[in-house]
């Protein structure tokens, strides 16, 4: 390339202004405002400073019901309160740290030491919101010490599972917390994270009305119960391309899957890899998902 040429091609060029036309000044200023490209820069340089500090597959687990007993629901969406105990003495004896993805981005953002960051961290999550949460999961969880992240729909009008029921009538029906309980696990520290208005498929929905879901549900949580909503959960774990750029777009810094997903947190923000737990997790199967490995061994098994 012979750079004396372009160089004076570029000046030539400069020295002739002419009318640029309104779509291209649009475009420009979209592509390469300086306030956007100085945010794109440093997150940039967060990601790669976080993969560098925690190298290792940062296991985040998926939960929803924490029942007294079983319910009689053909779903695989629910721990019993004894054996979520035991998962939690599990843990302990794994010395595993839960945090948030809020105290994540803390890091992330030097809010916080890297010093400080746990040897052994662990995200713990819980999806929809039931009754059951904070009857069952929140007190177990305190006895630990322990804070997790907590999906809740934008809708606080949306009072049971009524999109299960939607799809099978024959459902049992799980009732969901009201407005002060969701308020306890603010209180407590808990992180809480979005999970659209109302639980619908979002690939299924017009892109509009699917980022409209996003974008309101960010709003109407952050509205009601007055915390900082930073994650978003894919209901169903359905997501694709251009839901992916709706909830970057909606400010999220993070979003959750279910079994997809990059290697490390950090391949990609919106579209974390969560662990899928079942009812009948054993200690084995426990130390498996939790393990460092385990990404990698998933993804050679399952191919994704």
């Amino acid at each position: 390339m012979d750079f004396g040429a372009l160089l004076a091609d570029a000046r030539a060029f400069l020295a002739r202004p002419q009318p640029v036309p309104g779509d291209l000044q649009q475009l420009v200023r979209t592509h390469y405002d300086l306030g956007r490209v100085a945010a794109e820069v440093l997150a940039v340089y967060q990601s790669a400073r976080m993969q560098k500090a925690v190298p290792a597959f940062m296991p985040v687990l998926m939960y929803h019901k924490i029942p007294d007993a079983p319910p009689a629901t053909k779903h695989q969406i629910y721990v019993t309160k004894d054996n979520f105990a035991k998962h939690l003495a599990f843990f302990k004896s794994r010395r595993f740290t839960p945090i948030t993805f809020a105290e994540y981005l803390q890091f992330a953002r030097g809010e916080r030491p890297l010093a400080e960051f746990p040897r052994r961290p662990l995200i713990l999550t819980f999806d929809d919101g039931y009754l059951d949460n904070y009857t069952n999961l929140l007190p177990l969880m305190q006895q630990y010490g322990y804070r997790g992240v907590l999906y809740l729909l934008g809708d606080f009008d949306v009072r049971y599972n009524q999109w299960e029921l939607a799809a099978d009538p024959a459902e049992p029906r799980a009732e969901l917390m009201d407005e002060a309980q969701k308020r306890a696990f603010v209180a407590a520290g808990w992180e809480i994270g979005a999970h659209t208005m109302a639980h619908p498929h979002l690939p299924a929905l017009p892109l509009p009305a699917a980022t409209a879901e996003i974008q309101r549900s960010k709003a109407s949580l952050e509205t009601v119960l007055h915390t900082e909503i930073v994650s978003f959960a894919y209901p169903y774990g359905d997501l694709n391309d251009d839901l992916k750029a709706a909830v970057q777009a909606a400010g999220f810094a993070l979003a959750v899957a279910t079994d997809t997903g990059g290697l490390h947190l950090e391949d990609d923000r919106m579209q974390v890899f969560r662990i899928n737990v079942f009812p009948h997790e054993t200690t084995v199967s426990l130390f498996k998902k939790t393990a460092s490995w385990y990404r990698k061994y998933y993804r050679r098994k399952r191919g994704k």
